[in-house]
């Protein structure tokens, strides 16, 4: 996809303003081995006029200061949305709801503890198939 700021930096680079006529924009481009749908694309995109954004702006779809409601979001989307506030979840509301339990520390110790035991068991059984180490006949 082409982006005005470029198209018009490519062309000063080629020493060309982007102010110049369709032809000698398309002579241009021509020359620096455009196809003709892309020059086409060019020219459409240099002649039209974009609304200016502030630098900051650009960037960031949503501010932190804007306040959607569901019909300002469902108009934006094109899909029916429907906020219950009371299901959003925050950042500090999903770290208040973190705790250490002794229940998890146990199951990952567990967790540990039989991935250990199952490796060790595979590498004295292949051991045994093998007769290598302790099982040499």
């Amino acid at each position: 996809m082409l982006d005005k700021n470029f198209l018009q930096s490519f062309l000063r680079v080629n020493n060309a303003s982007p102010d110049m006529s369709d032809a000698e924009v398309r002579t241009v481009l021509g020359r620096a081995g455009w196809s003709e749908s892309e020059i086409a694309a060019a020219i459409v995109l240099l002649r039209t006029e974009t609304p200016s954004v502030q630098k900051g702006e650009a960037n960031l779809p949503f501010r932190p200061d804007m306040e959607f409601s569901s019909s300002q979001l469902s108009e934006l989307l094109g899909v029916d949305v429907v906020i219950d506030p009371g299901r959003m979840h925050t950042q500090e509301g999903i770290l208040q709801g973190t705790s250490f339990s002794l229940r998890h520390a146990l199951s990952v110790m567990g967790i540990i503890f039989l991935a250990t035991g199952l490796a060790l068991g595979a590498g004295i059984f292949s051991a045994y198939m093998f007769e290598i180490g302790p099982f040499q006949s």
